[in-house]
């Protein structure tokens, strides 16, 4: 029996990618080991830093001129078997706080002006299935979130946008996410399952 299309495959956007430049990244990495600091003290920012200049294909690379970042919301079903210690008008919520500036991320990026977009995928009445039950997903469910996020990066790439970043917000997304690295790893849920929001401390 021929296998089924993986939903990745099936986005109808089409966005050219230019190569790696190793050489730009090298440059870069010679660079880092030239400046007067102990090597990786920076942590992520050199690894990040490194993989900029690649991406741009030159070192040095000028900081990019616009940049965005795109927040994802949306509800799991998953939150009534109490996975969370907040109820899912929580998302909604802070959506809303999203939009009108309040938000940490919304501070962040009004101070670095980096344009902020909040996408809904599913917020309340399009909330995923619980996911201990049934299927979070059908395939053409998933298949349209994955086009939703080609999307906002081909309309990014079309305005002119230079760094583009991904977030989410979603009571019980920890869950749903660690679902999905098991699925794909066949990793024990004690192995991938974080804190979170501290559910274990809030029931003590």
């Amino acid at each position: 029996m021929a296998d089924k299309a993986s939903p990745f495959e099936t986005s109808s956007w089409a966005i050219e990618l230019p190569a790696f430049d190793e050489s730009a990244a090298a440059r870069a990495r010679a660079h880092q080991e030239q400046l007067t600091k102990p090597p990786g003290s920076l942590g992520r920012l050199e690894e990040l830093a490194v993989f900029y200049a690649g991406a741009r294909g030159q070192f040095p690379v000028a900081p990019p001129s616009r940049a965005r970042i795109c927040v994802f919301a949306a509800d799991h079903g998953v939150t009534v078997e109490g996975v969370s210690p907040y109820p899912q008008s929580v998302t909604a919520a802070m959506v809303s706080n999203f939009v009108a500036g309040g938000a940490a991320i919304s501070v962040l990026a009004r101070a670095n002006d980096i344009e902020l977009r909040v996408v809904d995928v599913g917020v309340a009445s399009g909330a995923t299935a619980n996911l201990r039950r049934e299927p979070a997903m059908t395939r053409s469910q998933a298949s349209a979130a994955i086009d939703r996020g080609w999307k906002e990066a081909a309309l990014a790439a079309d305005e002119g946008v230079e760094l583009l970043g991904a977030g989410e917000m979603g009571i019980g997304n920890t869950t749903a996410a660690a679902a999905v690295v098991c699925a794909l790893t066949l990793k024990d849920p004690e192995l991938v399952v974080g804190r979170g929001t501290g559910v274990d401390v809030c029931k003590k």
